[in-house]
């Protein structure tokens, strides 16, 4: 619900998807055992927000990990019809040094 409906996402292995490909991709038995935000910075630009995260995520459906590390995330938000709703999001991981 937080999505527009032309929202395009990011994901962490590059591929560039609309919002049916990302709903789609949480069905099933997607379980998140970890989603531990460590910094969080919002501004505001008028009827925009840009949100950038730093944190940790780990997830796994089945027996398979599909995420797990320290991510950054950067959100677009557009005030549309009185709600914010995400238009562009990226979310990606950080390289270990």
């Amino acid at each position: 619900r937080i999505e527009a409906d032309d929202c395009t996402i990011v994901w962490p292995d590059g591929r560039i998807v609309n919002k049916r490909a990302d709903l789609e991709s949480m069905s099933g038995d997607i379980v998140f055992s970890e989603f531990k935000i460590e910094d969080l910075r919002v501004r505001l630009y008028g009827e925009t927000g840009i949100v950038i995260g730093e944190g940790i995520i780990k997830a796994h459906k089945g027996n398979q990990d599909l995420l797990g590390g320290k991510f950054v995330w950067t959100d677009t938000f557009v005030k549309q019809g009185g709600q914010w709703k995400v238009v562009a999001s990226q979310i990606t991981p950080v390289l270990e040094k």
